[in-house]
């Protein structure tokens, strides 16, 4: 059959990422069972084809010749390996993103691309276990990268056509095809009204089950919006860019996709600022001390540096329960961690290519969750089981939630049943706010006073804290509760519904905002 240069409805759009190294240029053409665009290998430095495959049983079409739309049976679509493997036989790179086959295709020589490609030009900064792809007009000189040098996710920082508005960020991707895109500190606002913070012009959308390409195209057309993050799987959730600014039109836009059917919820994506935590000094030994029944610890009278594990009724747990406990997975996403710890060597496996080091809290929280029983230090309380890790690259900086979200899912993805976030956000008293902010370091308040005073909102610390128990610990709270719910639902064995994700154990407030802790405070 002839080709078919009429692009498909539901094909990718223009500076869609797949399988988080080729961005999508254009639509190219329609064979008989592949959709053809061109595309940038990010890696490679080189432009490509890259054909979405599917098996020719699965393939209709609607229309007249010329003008026809590819139609895809998905109910009847054999397992995605299945599909893989058949076009691995043909072809010689074939890559898998989600639910979908690509084959990389050199470009042909005899044929140009049609339209005219309004981003021509790549440049790729390398980093330590890291990828920055800038994307320019081919008039503009290169830009050197230096600011992404200590960036240790694939990222990367696009300028787009005039067609478009512009706009600034990141796009960072994960070995497991999900990939979040993290809008620039410029498009950081504040609603004067709310008080709510969030990235101009950004949506999350938590699906209730995961969507095809063409359903995604279809639900994102109601506002006009372009894909730019995606979780698949275990969690559905979309980050949709629209193109009108401002509050008022990021609800509006979510009310429309709250219409539509499979959405779950819609709402602006909004930053939280990451701050790096040190575990002090330990000069609490822990006790090993037989009392007068010959016991070493006495969990009615918790005290010493083993009080904790005598609160919990650890003791009981190992004496009873091993074998609820032993050989099991524990994901931890903190700052950096010392994988030779003596107490830690040979239990952590680090997830992603962010740079580790020995900085303590990590390696604090993955002593209390699983330090050997051999008599250095502490017992983790599941002393058996192994941990996987998952380094937050950037511990001192401000973050969509989306990416912890994206970061709990991996580690659920590598087999862990628990998780830890043993991250977050610091509330301050009001003495510290205003030292704080006098010395203006504070990422946390430099963020929230910013974006309050080019809103004529209250910059005091009755506004932050209002800020902070209003809105930003009632939204990551929803927002955890949409997590579990995903979880949930997708879970298609008994099995798969037993998991826990854990909260950090509050940050020094309760509700009414006195010093006391509160976890339920800490959001996420």
């Amino acid at each position: 059959m002839e080709n078919n240069m009429h692009r498909p409805r539901y094909s990718l759009p223009p500076q869609a990422i797949v399988g988080g190294r080729y961005l999508v240029r254009e639509f190219l053409e329609e064979q008989e069972n592949q959709i053809i665009y061109l595309a940038t290998d990010l890696v490679e430095k080189k432009q490509v084809r890259l054909a979405e495959c599917y098996p020719k049983a699965l393939v209709q079409r609607k229309g007249e010749a010329g003008e026809e739309d590819v139609i895809i049976r998905p109910r009847r679509e054999p397992k995605v390996e299945e599909i893989q493997r058949q076009f691995e036989k043909k072809y010689k790179q074939v890559i898998r993103d989600h639910h979908t086959v690509y084959a990389v295709l050199p470009l042909k020589n005899k044929k140009k691309p049609m339209g005219a490609i309004a981003l021509c030009m790549a440049v790729i900064v390398l980093g330590a276990g890291m990828l920055a792809a800038i994307f320019f007009s081919a008039e503009n000189e290169s830009p050197t990268g230096q600011q992404y040098a200590e960036k240790t996710q694939e990222t990367a920082k696009f300028a787009v056509s005039e067609t478009d508005f512009e706009f600034s960020g990141e796009t960072i991707t994960y070995d497991n095809g999900d990939y979040i895109y993290k809008a620039g500190e410029d498009t950081i606002q504040m609603d004067s009204d709310s008080g709510v913070i969030y990235f101009d012009r950004i949506l999350q959308v938590y699906l209730e089950s995961e969507l095809t390409d063409e359903q995604i195209n279809e639900l994102i057309a109601a506002v006009d919006g372009k894909l730019v993050g995606k979780i698949a799987g275990r969690m559905n959730i979309l980050q949709v860019r629209i193109p009108e600014s401002g509050f008022d039109a990021l609800e509006e836009a979510a009310q429309k996709l709250m219409e539509q059917e499979n959405v779950l919820f819609s709402g602006y994506d909004y930053p939280v600022h990451i701050e790096n935590t040190m575990a002090g000094q330990d000069t609490n030994p822990w006790s090993e001390a037989a009392g007068e029944d010959g016991k070493t610890y006495n969990e009615d009278e918790p005290s010493g540096n083993n009080w904790w594990a005598e609160a919990i009724g650890a003791y009981t747990a190992w004496n009873n329960l091993p074998e609820k406990i032993d050989n099991g997975i524990v994901g931890i996403i903190d700052n950096e961690f010392d994988v030779n710890h003596p107490d830690l060597k040979g239990k952590i496996r680090i997830i992603g290519n962010e740079e580790n080091s020995k900085i303590s809290h990590g390696t604090h929280v993955a002593g209390i969750a699983g330090a050997m029983n051999n008599n250095i230090g502490i017992r983790g309380i599941a002393d058996s089981a192994q941990i996987i890790a998952k380094v937050y690259a950037d511990w001192y900086d401000y973050e969509t939630v989306l990416l912890r979200v994206a970061d709990n899912k991996l580690l659920i993805d590598n087999g862990a049943k628990v998780v830890n976030n043993s991250w977050g956000v610091y509330l301050y008293s009001q003495q510290r706010y205003e030292e704080l902010a006098d010395k203006n370091e504070n990422i946390g308040i430099i963020l929230y006073k910013k974006a309050a005073g080019e809103a004529n909102h209250d910059t005091s610390y009755d506004g932050y804290l209002q800020y902070y128990l209003n809105v930003l610990a009632v939204r990551t709270s929803q927002d955890t509760e949409r997590m579990i719910e995903q979880m949930l639902d997708s879970a298609s064995t008994e099995e798969e519904k037993r998991f826990m994700f854990v909260q950090s154990a509050g940050n020094g407030f309760n509700n009414e905002g006195q010093v006391r802790y509160d976890a339920s405070v800490g959001g996420f």
